[in-house]
């Protein structure tokens, strides 16, 4: 996605600098060269891993990876007190968050990978929905959740997630899988490699519009705890 090429507003590099970040990165350029180094290297490390579903010590090691030489905390979960939100959407509980990955991983494996492209586009949706509103870590949630989406689409849809997504569409997507439990229009964004695959451009607008009626979704909403509700004083994200 576009998205990752980290560019940054005043008030982005100040909340960085807050949450700590080791002493050699002095600015925003600087941040974000060293990010887009260790996202390649978090790339090719999950690509060697069999993990279609993360554990939580692959996620963590992710983070750490793709954050090592920026923050001295990375690969370490969010602790008691430090509650966040992700736009208007309040994230898990600091102190819920290894359960609720625990319970989204276990939502998965319990569910078989397999069927048409549509449902495993719409189970990656959910995953993917599901992880960020969780959000277990103080920065790099949408980069460490990107990256396991597109290792998972390379696994199941046969392509790399794409990088020219449109970020409105992105974020309404995430929206309505969120807070209305609809996967479809996100499962379509991460789908939209694949579709382009079809033999026509007549079959591709087809495919895209089609919603299979007879794949049974994977969940109806991607709340993992009922602790997601109002909380008060959190960090804005």
């Amino acid at each position: 996605m576009s998205g990752d090429s980290v560019l940054f507003h005043r008030r982005d590099w100040e909340r960085i600098q807050r949450l700590g970040v080791h002493p050699g990165v002095v600015s925003p350029e600087r941040y974000a060269t060293k990010v887009a180094s260790g996202m390649a290297l978090a790339h090719a490390t999950l690509q060697a891993t069999k993990e279609v579903v993360p554990t939580i010590p692959t996620i963590k090691g992710v983070h750490y990876i793709m954050f090592e030489s920026v923050h001295p905390w990375a690969g370490t979960f969010r602790k008691p007190g430090e509650e966040v939100r992700a736009g208007d959407l309040v994230c898990s509980l600091a102190e819920n968050v290894m359960g609720d990955l625990m319970k989204l991983r276990r939502e998965m494996i319990n569910h078989p990978l397999k069927g048409s492209r549509q449902y495993k586009a719409e189970v990656l949706a959910f995953y993917h929905a599901s992880l960020l509103a969780i959000h277990p870590f103080l920065d790099g949630n949408g980069r460490v959740s990107r990256t396991i989406l597109d290792f998972q689409t390379r696994k199941l849809l046969g392509h790399p997630l794409s990088r020219a997504i449109n970020r409105a569409e992105y974020v309404e997507g995430l929206r309505r899988a969120q807070e209305d439990g609809h996967l479809q229009f996100l499962a379509k964004l991460v789908a939209r490699n694949d579709l382009t695959l079809s033999r026509s451009v007549t079959e591709s607008v087809a495919q895209s519009r089609r919603v299979s009626e007879e794949d049974e979704l994977l969940v109806s909403k991607p709340v993992l705890s009922s602790d997601l509700g109002r909380v008060r004083g959190g960090v804005s994200r």
